[in-house]
């Protein structure tokens, strides 16, 4: 069969759909965008963060009015293009089978039994499915492209997949990384669960008298509005305030609802080196991009990295940090701020400029 109309236009407009059969035969939409020359001398491949993305990262559901589109991977792999690089972006696998499960509904049929077998081997180990599929990307990028570098990008858990899958093959050229966090992910999720929302005690706290009355919760926001809502549970002393402490019981309380899925992949990230074994035997080079009000993946991070490779590794990773600038290098209007803005467009061109003169 030929061409759609919409993949003939696609493909004149320098971006070619295509279907990649992973390394379980399950079948993975993606696209390739394609330098404005047709030389492909380099691939990027771009891999998002935690959640059932599609192949644009799609995060206008978490901006502010819920409708400012905002599409990461796209832009990002628009401007990359740009750069001379072509550049890979897939659905993520979760996303994938999801449209697959809204196949069959509307086809009325039961699922085969390979869709079955797929399904429940992706959920006994999504993380090794991410890896996997990324190695197996770039395996086609290299089948491909043959002549050409192969390297990844990773956003936020994108990160990990990168530098495993990297670590795994052995013969990639680079990485980027993009909010990269060095912690195994129960680590950064309680971070962000209890470190991050002391910030907004902080803020709500508006005598700095260390408690917060209702008064000071009804304004508050959403995080006020809740805990007003579960104030008498949460208020031990029954002094009509809550402490630093209750309000981190609150916290505490909402981290023990995810504790079972973090358990199970807890065990499943234990089967990989740690991020810091993996980035001090690199032998493929590394650029880290970071926000400095990055509230998800904070900044010590990348930090300590750099101070890792310039006193012990001396691999010379480059390290490019973005004041006033999120998790996906989106302006924020402080560090609290946890709405997601379109990337700042100068942002994105030193990210671009910076990983065309890295990665030659």
């Amino acid at each position: 069969m030929g061409p759609t109309l919409c993949s003939l236009f696609c493909i004149l407009a320098g971006e070619e759909p295509f279907t990649h059969q992973s390394f379980d035969g399950f079948k993975i939409d993606a696209k390739i965008a394609l330098p404005t020359d047709g030389k492909v001398a380099r691939v990027m491949i771009l891999l998002g963060g935690s959640g059932a993305y599609d192949m644009d990262l799609d995060l206008t559901e978490a901006s502010e009015d819920k409708k400012t589109k905002i599409l990461w991977l796209k832009d990002l792999s628009e401007a990359l293009a740009a750069r001379g690089f072509a550049v890979i972006r897939y659905h993520k696998r979760p996303y994938q089978m999801s449209l697959l499960n809204q196949a069959i509904q509307r086809e009325k049929r039961m699922p085969t039994s390979d869709e079955i077998d797929l399904g429940s081997r992706f959920i006994e180990n999504p993380l090794q499915h991410f890896v996997d599929d990324a190695k197996s990307f770039a395996e086609y990028a290299r089948k491909r492209y043959p002549e050409a570098k192969i390297h990844f990008l990773g956003a936020s858990e994108g990160t990990h997949i990168a530098l495993w899958a990297a670590h795994e093959l052995g013969w990639i050229s680079g990485v980027a990384l993009v909010g990269f966090y060095a912690l195994p992910l129960d680590s950064i999720m309680f971070e962000q669960t209890l470190h991050r929302d002391q910030m907004y005690f902080r803020h709500m706290d508006t005598d700095q008298d260390g408690s917060l009355t209702k008064r000071e919760l009804h304004r508050g926001s959403k995080v006020g509005l809740a805990l007003l809502q579960v104030f008498a549970a949460y208020d031990f002393d029954r002094d009509q305030q809550l402490s630093l402490e209750e309000y981190k019981a609150f916290f505490l309380r909402k981290f023990s609802d995810i504790l079972p899925q973090i358990q199970a992949y807890r065990l499943q990230e234990a089967k990989y080196p740690s991020m810091l074994e993996v980035l001090k035997h690199a032998t493929f080079q590394v650029a880290f991009f970071q926000g400095l009000w990055d509230n998800q993946t904070p900044t010590y991070n990348a930090y300590a990295m750099e101070v890792l490779d310039k006193y012990h590794w001396k691999k010379g990773f480059r390290f490019t940090y973005f004041p006033k600038l999120g998790h996906c290098l989106d302006p924020r209007k402080s560090p609290e701020d946890l709405f997601y803005t379109l990337i700042d467009p100068k942002a994105l061109e030193t990210l671009c400029k910076e990983a065309d003169e890295f990665f030659k």
